[in-house]
């Protein structure tokens, strides 16, 4: 992935590392979605990036709709440059992207509720999909102020906890 995206095929793992630790976290996501993409593995594990591409309409990993929304990824990755990609991530203009590399009859098949993710900037995108993310994949780390809204902060202790995350993970599904 680090040649797809322009870099030097000269650079070390050392190298890389260097690179990566000046990128944002939203330039971060955008490679990662990359690597994952290009390793065919499914884009369901990515944590918070699952919210911010849109995968976050998806039940899980074994959701059709999953494999869908990956394939249309795949085809914009190879259609832009891995900068175009990443601003379009920033300034919520994925679509815009996708309908200018001809992809606009594939993301029309795609539900509502992926458009709507994708049409804000990641750092506007509704905080209730975080909380989804963080009740289906436990694992994911989701900031304590997007939790302490959903009740998480009410809870006595961790029993109480994982009872609130469960019936959210109920209701999600």
């Amino acid at each position: 992935a680090w040649h797809f995206i322009g870099m030097p095929r000269t650079d070390s793992a050392r190298d890389m590392q260097r690179t990566l630790s000046t990128w944002s976290d939203y330039k971060r996501d955008s490679f990662l979605l990359y690597v994952t993409l290009l390793n065919a593995s499914p884009a369901m594990v990515l944590g918070v990036p699952w919210v911010n591409f849109g995968l976050c309409v998806c039940l899980d990993e074994d959701d059709p709709m999953a494999a869908r929304i990956s394939d249309l990824y795949r085809k914009l990755i190879h259609r832009c440059t891995f900068e175009e990609f990443h601003n379009a991530y920033i300034t919520g203009t994925l679509l815009d992207l996708m309908d200018r590399n001809g992809l606009k009859q594939a993301r029309n098949r795609m539900p509502k509720d992926f458009t709507n993710v994708l049409s804000v900037s990641p750092h506007k995108i509704p905080m209730v999909l975080y909380l989804k993310l963080y009740c289906l994949s436990p694992m994911a780390e989701v900031a304590w102020s997007i939790l302490d809204r959903f009740g998480f902060a009410n809870c006595q202790d961790e029993a109480e906890h994982n009872r609130l995350r469960l019936l959210y993970a109920k209701a999600f599904r």
